[in-house]
């Protein structure tokens, strides 16, 4: 009689050769957790020696479990309705779950990722921990034609319960390989012998280090559950995790293992929670996770959704459940499946969960951050998921893998079908129940069978049919998302041109005042205050030697009224008018009153005193001159020139306002005028049709649809014309010409530019904060990748500290790299638990300290540039208790300033360090800081340094009051720039 006879190839087969891809055996491996009723499962993955650790604290195999099942291929005891051995152990303190495996191959996945592993498991059954039992086994050795399965030994120990196994334990089961080796060496050749050989000596595994090392689930003392150490792991798992970086909006690798139970539309806590760790160094903490929490769809991001769906699909392939546009009342809905014809699907019932935002950002209802966010969100990790039991089965999620045709109905027309798999998160949940979706072998999807041919039709006709219904031109459903679109399109192209306008309106209005301020650097006004002073005085000197009195007299009259007007002529073309119903950017805001405090000080240091010197050179030295001037002569002339003045400025308005008002008026005439036109021809031309419609063959039923048609033509032309003259209307109503109690007269126009200044603040906040939640993740990548690399050069430096202690010449290169650390451990502090610091306690800082710092550090530059830095006395002199890491960095920001702004200049390159009553003086003779500037310089983001941050300053100053110091603006120094660092009490 003949038999089957099992070769290990099988197991490769089986295993290896059958699973798609590395991400896909892990998952096949948390489903094992999850089988084992684990709460964690967790990965570790170090670079540095290619070891890959998987650890979950499930109930933990014993003995003849691992034996009689997880060693044995094919086993039926997951098949609880077949005869068999008896089911898992299922702990009786835990809701009862559906075993994810069916084959019993999902555990020869390890061979995909390594060829070796050591098995740590312990049981835990019904409150008892068993011993722990470690298994070795080498997969090199199933690829070897040739060999029977049962030819290969596994070694198997057994340590007591909460203790590890060592080197020494791990040694001992590497060498029962070895000893099988050799046994079989006439069935292996010597290549492939020398392969596994290199192997079994390069496994050298420390559980009880590792787990020292990274926290996680143990099996320690009264841990529990199942643990894989994997070494050597397959080489492209790093390239492939580093391949996701690169295409950060695109991953492939993590985007298998995202979304491993349903989080996007449940609340509920998922039966396992997965890790992935990527350490790039074997440093404590230096780790990156790769599949956190935040990294799928959470379920708020997944209710914030422009649209979403809900439902069931019965036996039969029906939908019935409810659709949500934009957010308003959910409708019900039913949607057919006409190919059932009253029988049963094969796929059976499933339920179904979608969430989609619109494509453009205009047409959302979402925030503008929000809609960013969820989108690029989307980009990365969006698509529809399948669930069985709460627990994902791939590809199904994945973009490359468009079993829903959605992509591919999407390049014929996105209008039509509307979906987009990049926009929108949907989950597909099946049950055990459905057992006719049947998954491959390799875990690469659903077999083509016809139940999954009846799915994937059911799904894309609804789909299809939703899309026709709600978001179509024309649908039965269409007209809420039709008029909400509408309306979000229309508000985007009113804020659009309105922006427009303010964008015009706030760049010349930028471009006047930049042109002020240049005017007023350069002096220009000085220049021509001078020219009508000594034009005015050439005009006495004319008029005392005219004979005439009356001649004189009239001369000084008309060089005054000319001195006058060319001095209002200044005036105007210094003075600036705001403009209305325009917010203002922080920036033009800050600008603006700068302009006004400027502009008063050119009001009261130069244009009031020159007209008063105008008035006194005709009044009294024109009567030293013995010149008389008729005064009355000379004040009506006065008062009709600035009468004329101010005519002309009202009247010129006037006329705008005018012209502004004949427009308005003709359009909207002419808006009137085509509105009763166009209503007016449809209802002729709904006559003319009328008329050419014989309705004597109609019946009934034709003759009311006939009516509805007429009246939802009328209805409809109507509401649309009167929706805009109803608009303009509105906008004539809020014209106010009254003025309020207190005499001002505030306008629309007033309150419009009230709103968007508060808008752009918002707007600017807005992205400050992104620009901040950016940063919040940027530090959270630092604080992986630097924490425990800062703990050893914090521990450097103080053993450098050993060697400073008795070598002078060391001193002070330890003084500068200690003072510099902690500059950058005090900022490190902000990010990361520090569990202690190198050095944080006040001393005392000398200037003389301070200056020999500086010039260590600047000494080649300061040569490169030209420039002297001076050290007074008094500098030198000066000494404060405080922290070194506080005050250097101040110094360093304020000098780096100084010599940036001075390179460019040829001569009088020069930065004096000066102390004033317990104050530090940091000035230089640089180009200065123009008025305008002098209050923004501190804030956060303002800078006029090419390509600068704005960050300087202002951290500067933060971090002084934080000591009780601050930092300011010298005001009393002319030339340069000065700063002052003092006491806040000072």
């Amino acid at each position: 009689m003949a038999k089957f006879k099992t070769r290990a190839r099988t197991v490769d087969l089986l295993g290896r050769q059958q699973i798609a891809g590395i991400p896909t055996a892990i998952s096949e491996l948390f489903k094992n957790a999850h089988d084992a009723y684990a709460d964690n499962a967790l990965v570790d993955y170090f670079r540095s020696d290619g070891l890959f650790v998987l650890r979950d604290d499930g109930v933990g195999m014993t003995k003849s479990d691992f034996e009689n099942r997880w060693l044995t291929i094919g086993t039926e005891s997951k098949v609880k309705e077949q005869s068999g051995m008896e089911p898992p152990y299922s702990p009786p303190d835990k809701p009862e779950r559906v075993t994810m495996g069916e084959k019993g191959i999902g555990r020869l996945a390890i061979g995909v990722i390594g060829n070796q592993v050591l098995i740590l498991t312990r049981a835990k059954r019904n409150g008892v921990l068993d011993d722990l039992l470690a298994v070795f086994i080498n997969w090199d050795l199933f690829e070897v034609p040739g060999i029977d399965i049962d030819d290969i030994e596994i070694p198997i120990k057994i340590l007591p319960g909460g203790t590890l196994p060592d080197v020494d334990d791990v040694n001992s089961m590497v060498d029962v390989v070895r000893q099988n080796l050799d046994t079989l060496a006439s069935k292996i050749n010597d290549d492939v012998r020398h392969k596994i050989v290199k192997n079994l000596d390069a496994f050298i595994v420390d559980p009880d280090d590792l787990e020292s090392f990274a926290s996680g689930p143990t099996l320690k003392e009264n841990g529990h559950g199942t643990h894989f150490y994997i070494l050597p792991s397959n080489e492209t798992i790093s390239l492939d995790i580093d391949e996701d970086r690169r295409r950060n909006d695109d991953p492939i690798f993590t985007k298998f293992l995202l979304g491993f139970s349903d989080t996007m539309t449940t609340t509920e806590t998922p039966l396992l929670k997965t890790e992935f760790r990527d350490w790039k160094t074997d440093v404590p903490g230096d780790f990156i996770e790769l599949i956190g929490p935040g990294e799928f769809v959470t379920h708020a991001e997944f209710n914030m959704a422009d649209h979403h769906i809900e439902g069931k699909f019965d036996e039969y392939g029906q939908f019935d459940g409810t659709v949500t546009v934009y957010g308003q009342n959910p409708i019900n809905h039913v949607v057919s499946w006409s190919k059932s014809r009253g029988r049963e699907t094969l796929c059976g019932p499933f339920s179904f969960k979608l969430a989609h935002i619109q494509g453009n950002q205009r047409e959302s209802s979402l925030p503008p951050e929000d809609y960013t966010r969820i989108s690029q969100k989307l980009y990365r990790v969006g698509g529809v998921y399948v669930y069985r039991d709460g627990i994902r089965v791939l590809p199904y999620g994945n973009h490359d893998h468009d079993f829903l045709d959605i992509e591919k109905n999407r390049t014929k027309s996105a209008s039509y079908y509307f979906w987009s798999h990049r926009k929108m998160a949907g989950a597909i949940n099946i049950s055990h129940k459905n057992r006719k979706l049947v998954e491959k072998a390799g875990r690469e999807g659903f077999q083509q069978n016809t139940a999954y041919r009846q799915f994937c039709d059911i799904l894309k006709n609804f789909l299809f049919q939703i899309s026709s219904d709600f978001f179509r031109e024309g649908g039965i459903k269409a007209e809420d998302f039709i008029q909400v679109r509408e309306e979000l399109n229309k508000q985007d192209a009113a804020l659009k041109k309105k922006d427009r306008q303010s964008k015009t309106k706030r760049n010349k209005f930028s471009k006047d005042l930049n042109t002020f301020f240049s005017k007023t650097e350069s002096l220009e006004y000085e220049s021509r205050i001078k020219a009508i002073v000594d034009n005015i005085h050439d005009a006495l000197r004319k008029a005392k030697n005219i004979e005439t009195p009356d001649q004189a007299a009239n001369l000084l009259i008309r060089s005054e009224n000319t001195a006058n007007t060319e001095l209002e002529k200044l005036r105007s073309d210094y003075t600036l008018v705001r403009p209305r119903g325009v917010g203002l950017t922080k920036q033009l805001d800050r600008d603006w009153k700068a302009y006004l405090s400027e502009y008063q000080r050119l009001e009261e240091e130069y244009f009031k005193p020159t007209a008063k010197e105008i008035s006194e050179i005709i009044g009294a030295s024109a009567k030293q001159a013995r010149i008389y001037v008729d005064q009355r002569k000379r004040l009506e002339v006065l008062i009709k020139q600035t009468s004329e003045k101010s005519f002309k400025k009202v009247q010129s308005k006037a006329n705008e306002t005018k012209i502004s008002l004949k427009n308005t008026e003709q359009n909207v005439q002419d808006l009137v005028k085509n509105s009763l036109t166009e209503i007016q021809d449809l209802i002729t031309q709904i006559e003319i049709d009328f008329n050419r419609t014989n309705i004597e063959n109609m019946d009934g039923g034709s003759i009311d649809e006939l009516k509805i048609s007429i009246e939802s033509r009328l209805n409809k032309a109507a509401e649309s014309h009167e929706e805009v003259l109803e608009s303009v209307k509105q906008q004539l109503d809020i014209i106010q010409l009254s003025r309020d109690e207190k005499g001002y007269l505030i306008s629309q126009t007033d309150m419009l530019a009230a709103q968007e200044n508060e808008l752009l603040a918002l707007q600017e906040n807005a992205d400050a904060d992104l620009e901040l939640t950016q940063l919040g993740m940027a530090v959270d990548i630092i604080n992986h990748e630097f924490t425990s690399s800062i703990q050893t050069v914090r521990k450097n430096v103080s053993m450098l500290k050993n060697w400073a202690d008795v070598n002078e010449d060391l001193k002070p290169l330890y003084q500068n790299i200690r003072t510099s650390f902690e500059h950058l451990d005090g900022y490190l502090s902000l990010f990361t638990p520090l569990n202690r610091r190198l050095y944080r306690k006040k001393i005392d800082i000398s200037g003389k300290r301070i200056a020999k710092f500086l010039t260590n550090l600047f000494e080649e530059r300061l040569k490169r540039h030209d420039v002297d830095m001076i050290v007074t006395d008094a500098f030198s002199a000066l000494t404060i208790q405080s922290y070194p890491s506080t005050f250097y960095p101040v110094f360093v920001n304020l000098i780096d300033n100084a010599v940036f702004w001075m390179r460019d200049q040829s001569t009088n390159k020069k930065i004096t360090l000066d102390a004033i009553k317990g104050a530090f003086i940091i000035q230089d003779t640089g180009p200065g800081i123009p008025m305008r500037d002098r209050q923004a310089i501190f804030e956060k983001g303002f800078s006029r340094k090419p390509g600068g941050r704005g960050l300087g300053l202002f951290i500067s100053k933060d971090i002084l009051k934080k000591v009780d110091y601050d930092l300011i603006i010298a005001t009393e120094y002319q030339k340069g720039t000065c700063f002052k660092i003092q006491p806040l009490k000072a």
